[in-house]
């Protein structure tokens, strides 16, 4: 992971003038998701909340750089991968909540409760129903069989989705089991890897490949915006261990100026009307188990996670790293 110079990261933020009666939230999140629920929490708390935008690794290193200057509060990124490398870099404080621990699963939050699910990102199939028969899909392994040559679209190995992805199956499978999946998703891509999961829908839909891997959200964008597309989502797994799943976290900050507020807006953002809210707006499924995702989710059938803490999977990072390498997995 390369994290930005300091000029680089100064380059991104400008100064943010806090009172007293405001809190501060780094995000990686895009604002449409998160403004309107800090709106109602500010609303019902008084407090004002300010959020500022950047990519996760620019909000890794200037908060690396501020350390105990710094005024933000909560961390709220994309993938347990950047959380992991915020824990590793000290820059997370565990919080000690028994409303986040009956909120958030356990196998959804660090071992340490330093970092905690918002959401569940879902990494699954998405095909082309006028070219493949879902009764011969199941699993993301599977996709390495021969039945499936030249016909795979997958996401680059660099972007951190698949680095997470390889790496939960290195702890699910076992590393040599896995080596030899990625040799077989190499083998069987249609085209070159490709630089994000719109490309993946772009590419099924124009026939240059059948089947690929994407976030389930993007298949939700997709049908609004092409409601008469023959692509469709398989959930995979189901009949193993369970699908897939990556997250939208937050972590109360090491040097948070106030860590009983920043405590106090995490859990909010844990409750069944944040999370019901959050899940209409980003399409990802809640992680509150009283909460049940949106009609427009539901309605493609039920889904099962696969409940291996992810921290486990974060773990092997690295190794994902190097099978990407070894396999020809650009």
């Amino acid at each position: 992971m390369k994290y930005l110079s300091v000029l680089a990261v100064a380059a991104l933020f400008t100064a943010v003038p806090l009172s007293a009666a405001e809190l501060l939230i780094y995000s990686s999140r895009h604002s449409n998701y998160l403004q309107p629920l800090l709106n109602e929490y500010s609303r019902e708390t008084g407090l004002s909340v300010q959020l500022v935008n950047a990519p996760a690794s620019a909000l890794l290193s200037r908060l690396a750089v501020e350390g105990e200057n710094s005024r933000a509060a909560l961390l709220i990124m994309t993938g347990a991968e950047n959380f992991i490398r915020a824990a590793n870099r000290q820059l997370l404080a565990p919080v000690d909540s028994t409303t986040l621990q009956s909120n958030v699963p356990a196998y959804l939050r660090a071992p340490d409760n330093s970092w905690f699910a918002l959401s569940k990102r879902i990494r699954t199939i998405v095909y082309n129903s006028a070219t493949v028969n879902p009764e011969n899909l199941g699993t993301l392994a599977g996709l390495a069989t021969e039945q499936w040559r030249g016909k795979l679209c997958l996401l680059t190995s660099q972007a951190d989705y698949s680095r997470m992805l390889i790496a939960a199956l290195i702890e699910q499978y076992g590393e040599a089991a896995s080596q030899t999946i990625l040799n077989g998703w190499v083998a069987n891509m249609a085209i070159p890897p490709l630089p994000d999961d719109n490309a993946i829908l772009q590419a099924i839909g124009t026939g240059e490949c059948d089947i690929g891997i994407i976030n389930s959200y993007y298949f939700a964008r997709e049908t609004r915006e092409h409601p008469d597309t023959k692509l469709r989502i398989f959930w995979s797994d189901q009949a193993e261990k369970g699908g897939y799943a990556n997250i939208t976290g937050a972590a109360v900050l090491a040097h948070a100026p106030d860590k009983e507020q920043a405590t106090d807006l995490l859990e909010w953002l844990t409750t069944r009307r944040s999370q019901a809210r959050y899940s209409r707006f980003s399409m990802e499924f809640p992680v509150n188990p009283e909460v049940y995702p949106p009609k427009e989710i539901a309605r493609w059938g039920p889904f099962r996670t696969n409940k291996t803490p992810l921290y486990k999977s974060g773990l092997r990072l690295t190794q994902a790293a190097r099978l990407a390498q070894i396999t020809g997995y650009e």
